[in-house]
């Protein structure tokens, strides 16, 4: 069960494309961004959010797995694993975002504050020293998480001792918890607060189910390549790949209900203070980028997933949630680059960062991917993961 030498070369060789590519990227962007800072820390946001999201939405995805079991979560346990230790590679991303807030917050401004009554009764949560704890303290949280039962998992592989799954379980239900108050906290700082007099009570969950989306959608790309590989050759069966599929089929409809109950909410309620934030993402470019995502965000993936055919093939799946990924880089700038512009703009920040970040994230999870069996060791689902009576090929 343990990785071939070329397997791993393979996945190493990934990484050490991935980095230097990443490095080069980021560091030009840096180079200009010292020019054109509130460019670049607006772009930089959106690209620190959008690679945070794969890294969060497998830790909550890995303690669903372990709360309810499953084959698709057996088969990709290793790879949210290693999505996870991600987690402190974010937390130095977040740097520039904290000492950039004054940049990136109207909240951050002492001035903006002083002209604004309404800011001015937000300053108990909107000022830079709460947003720099929250900040910590929910990385602390979620970092603690994906290392306690990463801990746990090697040390199920070297045992098999059965009480660390109840452990694992128990843990799961917990982090969950925890997980939910975190995100919610840290999605109404980091995107919510850009524009601090609208506010949505959707918002923490839509930011969720967007993440666990773009998870997904990273997940299922991973497995497809190295279910082509032994150890996950022998185990991986395509109705793992149609669970994934349905699971992905859910967050579409799921994302769409959400987007769309916020939106219908504010337009019946048609107040001046909420309706500010659609109308900046309803007028010029911006208007077609919403057209863009009603089409590809949700329509087009819908009958793509309805499919049994193409859940059950790698190929077709694959092909689909690669383009799930972009649109949700479409998603994350029509969702922070309107606070920032007139109309409809895009920098060459918005291209690059993503593009640089994701490099660095990519040989980070490379890395770890090959630490351990691609497939987890004495785990006592293996059985029952196994899908021999389950969907197959031909249904």
């Amino acid at each position: 069960m343990t990785l071939s030498e070329s397997l791993r070369s393979q996945i190493e060789n990934v990484g050490r494309r991935a980095l230097p590519i990443g490095v080069v990227v980021l560091a030009g962007c840096i180079f200009f961004g010292l020019k054109f800072h509130d460019a670049f820390l607006q772009s930089y946001l959106q690209a620190f959010v959008y690679w945070l999201g794969i890294s969060c939405g497998s830790l909550i995805f890995l303690m669903i797995h372990h709360l309810v079991g499953g084959g698709w979560g057996f088969v990709s346990r290793r790879i949210l694993e290693a999505s996870t230790k991600t987690l402190p590679l974010m937390a130095v991303f977040l740097i520039p975002i904290l000492l950039g807030q004054h940049n990136l917050y109207e909240w951050a401004r002492p001035e903006a504050v002083a002209a604004s009554e309404l800011l001015q009764h937000k300053t108990g949560l909107l000022n830079t020293r709460m947003f720099t704890i929250v900040s910590v303290v929910c990385f602390l949280v979620w970092i603690w998480l994906a290392r306690a039962l990463c801990r746990l998992s090697v040390a199920q592989d070297a045992n098999g001792d059965p009480m660390l799954n109840h452990t694992m379980r128990v843990l799961s239900g917990a982090g969950v918890v925890l997980y939910s108050l975190t995100i919610t906290a840290a999605s109404f700082l980091w995107t919510m607060s850009l524009e601090p007099e609208w506010f949505s009570s959707m918002w923490g969950p839509l930011f969720f189910v967007g993440q666990g989306l773009t998870t997904l959608s990273f997940t299922i790309v991973v497995l497809a390549k190295l279910s082509k590989h032994k150890p996950l050759a022998d185990v991986t069966k395509p109705s793992h790949f149609h669970d994934l599929g349905n699971l992905t089929f859910a967050f579409v409809i799921l994302w769409t209900y959400m987007t769309f109950a916020q939106f219908l909410i504010i337009w019946s309620g048609n107040l001046p203070e909420e309706t500010t934030w659609y109308l900046d993402r309803s007028t010029t470019g911006w208007k077609l980028t919403a057209v863009f995502m009603a089409i590809f965000h949700f329509i087009l993936p819908f009958f793509l997933l309805l499919s049994r055919f193409a859940k059950l093939k790698a190929e077709w799946l694959t092909k689909t949630v690669i383009f799930i990924l972009l649109v949700r880089m479409v998603d994350m700038l029509w969702v922070v680059a309107p606070t920032f512009t007139d109309g409809f703009q895009v920098t060459p920040f918005d291209v690059l960062l993503p593009i640089g970040m994701g490099g660095i994230w990519i040989w980070m999870f490379t890395r770890k991917l090959v630490e351990q069996p691609l497939v987890p060791l004495h785990d006592p689902r293996f059985e029952e993961a196994l899908p021999f009576h389950g969907v197959t090929d031909h249904g």
